[in-house]
């Protein structure tokens, strides 16, 4: 179970729809829907994970549009909390059906 500090600070920032909380030995069904990346992940999580869904709607508007990448923003987002800690361990999703050169040099500007 995650700590209520944390869980009512996610609940004042984000919308329900935004963010899903995963208890320990769950699961959770990534989904990506454009043709570019369209694909299913069933992500069992074997601690408690806090899930991002669709964090490409939180870009935050600001952002030099000028440079590549600055907008671009990954599929999904998993905070693993690690075992008797406070600490959380963060995987990063970006689907794609294929990835070549052309992709991959706009892929990596969303790591950077």
């Amino acid at each position: 179970m995650l700590p209520v500090h944390i869980t009512d600070k996610l609940e004042e920032y984000f919308l329900e729809k935004e963010f899903a909380i995963v208890e320990a030995d769950g699961t959770i069904l990534l989904q990506e829907k454009s043709q570019e990346g369209k694909a299913e992940l069933h992500c069992n999580l074997h601690e408690d994970s806090i899930v991002f869904l669709k964090p490409e709607h939180k870009v935050l508007p600001y952002l030099d549009t000028q440079k590549p990448g600055a907008t671009a923003c990954a599929d999904a987002f998993i905070f693993k909390r690690q075992k008797e800690s406070e600490k959380f361990d963060l995987h990063i999703f970006e689907f794609k059906r294929s990835v070549d050169t052309t992709k991959y040099s706009k892929i990596k500007h969303q790591f950077e």
